[in-house]
């Protein structure tokens, strides 16, 4: 008779045990589906903005040679409108939220590489994210001074300017580490998911 129990207790807790594990297996495998999926998703999106992001240095280098202008210039005539406009420019860049795969399950399924080119991404994104708080907040600081095409700038004027040109410049720098940032998450993302470029 205690053998006969033994042997439906063991029955009965290696059946729930088999059917545990089944699960876990079958729960990783959708949770694993999910990551691939998502992570091929972040890769057609990365590659598009590494492609485009000549655009913003484009950009950026035009707003500080503005910026250099104006600030050299002795009459507002010294600037041409082009450079008014470009001295003003905003260059809107965010950084992802990456917290569904960094701080859940799948990131336990990902290689420790690209969990680590993953977090580097989130990270400078924030960064991206603060320059582009310092950037705006210094342009709201210059904003009436261009308004006005004030030239010659005073030096409580040309300070600001200053600033705001640093602030540019900064950015800039941000932008290109997230950038390459970006690219090696790329790599390691594409080498996962089995579609590398």
């Amino acid at each position: 008779m205690f053998a006969d129990i033994a042997v439906q207790f063991a029955t009965v807790f290696l059946g729930a045990y088999l059917a545990f594990a089944a699960e876990e297996y079958r729960q990783r495998r959708q949770t694993r589906h999910w990551a691939r999926t998502h992570l091929r998703q972040l890769s057609v999106l990365f590659h598009a903005e590494t492609d485009s992001s000549h655009l913003a240095d484009g950009v950026l280098g035009e707003q500080m040679v503005a910026l250099d202008v104006w600030l050299a210039a002795r009459t507002p005539e010294d600037v041409t409108e082009t450079q008014w406009v470009a001295a003003v420019n905003t260059v809107s860049a965010r950084g992802l939220d990456l917290s569904s795969l960094l701080r859940g399950e799948p990131v336990a399924l990902l290689p420790p590489d690209l969990a680590l080119a993953l977090a580097a991404v989130e990270r400078v994104g924030r960064e991206l994210e603060l320059a582009f708080g310092t950037v705006s907040s210094q342009r709201e600081r210059v904003i009436s001074l261009w308004a006005e095409r004030r030239v010659p700038l005073a030096d409580a004027d040309r300070r600001l300017v200053e600033l705001y040109r640093s602030s540019v410049a900064d950015y800039a720098v941000v932008i290109e580490r997230a950038v390459a940032a970006v690219r090696v998450a790329v790599g390691q993302i594409d080498a996962w998911v089995g579609q590398a470029r």
